[in-house]
């Protein structure tokens, strides 16, 4: 695998986590108190989980990386990086479709 790859990955954790950053106090203040709290938004929920399901699947990858090694282990924690994803966001877009109008 290419270092390009391998850095455009990083780069993508780091974009997620900084979305999340930036998403997760937004939806606390959703449930504030009345003075502070703010509208509810829908599209907020789907960035949070598209960008925690990218951060998480990275985050799989390399603790994988960690425990397998060779052409085989790095093929194997791939597969699971791309299973983890697909898991979390298929779980929370269903919860998501389900719960909001």
């Amino acid at each position: 695998m290419g270092w390009r790859l391998e850095a455009l990955r990083q780069l993508a954790s780091y974009a997620a986590a900084a979305l999340l950053a930036f998403a997760l106090p937004l939806h606390l203040l959703e449930h504030a108190p009345p003075p502070l709290r703010q509208p509810p938004r829908p599209w907020l929920l789907w960035l949070i989980l598209v960008a925690a399901a990218i951060h998480g699947s990275q985050g799989v990858r390399q603790v994988l990386y960690d425990y397998l090694h060779g052409d085989t282990g790095r093929r194997l924690a791939e597969a699971a990086s791309l299973l983890f994803f697909a898991a979390v966001a298929a779980v929370g877009a269903y919860g998501l479709a389900k719960t909001l109008p």
